[in-house]
C-alpha cells in the first residue's frame, strides 16, 4: 500500500468521525461536552495506554531471557515503539515486525533471534486475546449471543477468523508441510480466478514465514509449562489496560455504562472483529463495529460519536504520534 493511500485512509477516517460528531451532536452540544469532560478520566486513559506498552515490552524481554538473549530495556522499548508505528500505518499490521527486525539487527541482535522473539510474542498475544475474548463474551452471553443484535454475526465471524489463524499457527508448529500444501492449493485457486498474479513469489514468502515460525516455537517448546501460563496471564493483564480504555472514555463524558468488565468484553469484541480488516488500523471497520456494540450498551442519545473519536484519538492517532519519533533514525 502506497504512503499516499495510507495517509488518505487515515485522514478520511478522522474526517468522517468529525462529521459524525458534528451532525449527531451539533456545535452547542460539542461545546457543552468539552466543558464537562472529566480530566481525571482522560489522565487515566493515557496511564492505561502507557501501562499496556510497558506490559508488552516486559513480555518481549521475558521471552528473550527465556531464549538466552540479552534484551536491554531501552532496546526492547524502542523496538516495540517502532513496531507499533508501522503496525498502525500498514494494513493488517503487517509492517510492524519486519521493521522491528531491521532495528534490532542494527543493535546487534541477529535477525533469526529477533524474529524468534517476535514470533513467539505474536503467538501468545493472539492466543491470549482469543481466550480472554471467549471467556468474557460467554460470561455476558445474553448480550453478545442471544440479544438478537446485528453485531453478533460479525462477532462470530471474528472468532472464526481468529481461531483459523490460531489453528494455522499451531499447525505450522506440528505439521508445517501440510500448512504449505494447503497454502499452495489456495494460491493455485486464487491464481486461476486471477486474484493473485505472482503466485510463486507469495508461496516463497509464506514458506519462509512458516519455516521461521516453526523454528521459533520449536526453540521455545522446552520451557516449563508455567512459563506459557505466565505469558498468557501477562498478555491478559495488558489487555485489561488497553481494552479498558473505552470504559474510561465514556466515564470522562459522564455517560452511564455497564460495569468495567462488560465494557472490556465489548472492546475485545471490537478488536477481534476489526483485526483482519485490510485497512491501516482497521480503519472504518473498527469505528463501525464499536458503534454497533456500544450503541446497545449506553443510553439512547449518548454522545457515542464523540466517544468513538476520543477512543481512536488515544488508541490510534496518539499511538502514531507518540511512536513516530522512534522511527526517525531508522533507515
Amino acid at each position: 500500500m502506497s504512503k499516499k493511500y495510507t495517509v488518505f485512509i487515515i485522514l478520511l477516517t478522522f474526517l468522517l468521525l468529525l462529521f459524525g460528531v458534528y451532525f449527531s451532536d451539533g456545535t452547542e452540544a460539542i461545546k457543552e461536552l468539552a466543558q464537562k469532560v472529566n480530566i481525571h478520566y482522560i489522565r487515566a486513559v493515557f496511564v492505561m495506554m502507557v501501562g499496556y506498552w510497558l506490559m508488552q515490552i516486559m513480555i518481549a524481554k521475558e521471552i528473550a531471557n527465556n531464549l538466552g538473549e540479552k534484551f536491554p530495556f531501552f532496546v526492547a522499548m524502542k523496538g516495540f515503539m517502532i513496531g507499533e508505528f508501522f503496525s498502525a500505518i500498514t494494513p493488517l499490521a503487517t509492517g510492524g515486525q519486519p521493521m522491528q527486525v531491521v532495528y534490532l539487527s542494527k543493535k546487534g541482535i541477529k535477525s533469526g533471534s529477533s524474529s524468534c522473539i517476535l514470533a513467539i510474542q505474536l503467538f501468545f498475544f493472539h492466543i491470549s486475546r482469543i481466550l480472554l475474548g471467549l471467556i468474557l463474551t460467554i460470561v455476558y452471553w445474553r448480550f453478545f449471543y442471544s440479544g438478537g443484535y446485528f453485531f453478533t454475526f460479525f462477532l462470530m465471524l471474528g472468532f472464526i477468523l481468529n481461531f483459523s489463524i490460531a489453528f494455522f499457527m499451531i499447525a505450522a508448529v506440528y505439521k508445517p508441510e501440510k500448512v504449505l500444501k494447503f497454502v499452495n492449493f489456495v494460491l493455485n485457486l486464487l491464481y486461476k480466478i486471477k486474484v493473485v498474479k505472482d503466485k510463486e513469489k507469495l508461496l516463497t514468502q509464506v514458506n519462509t514465514e512458516v519455516e521461521l515460525f516453526n523454528k521459533s516455537i520449536q526453540e521455545f517448546r522446552g520451557q516449563e509449562l508455567k512459563v506459557y501460563f505466565i505469558l498468557i496471564l501477562q498478555n491478559m493483564i495488558s489487555f485489561v489496560f488497553y481494552y479498558g480504555i473505552g470504559y474510561y472514555v465514556f466515564k470522562s463524558l459522564d455517560v452511564s455504562t455497564p460495569n468495567f468488565m462488560m465494557c472490556l468484553a465489548a472492546q475485545i469484541a471490537v478488536a477481534l472483529v476489526s483485526a483482519y480488516i485490510p485497512m491501516p488500523g482497521g480503519s472504518l471497520g473498527a469505528e463501525g463495529i464499536f458503534f454497533l456494540i456500544f450503541s446497545q450498551l449506553v443510553p439512547e442519545g449518548s454522545p457515542i460519536f464523540m466517544a468513538i473519536l476520543m477512543w481512536r484519538m488515544v488508541t490510534y492517532y496518539f499511538t502514531i504520534l507518540a511512536t513516530f519519533p522512534f522511527t526517525l533514525k531508522l533507515k
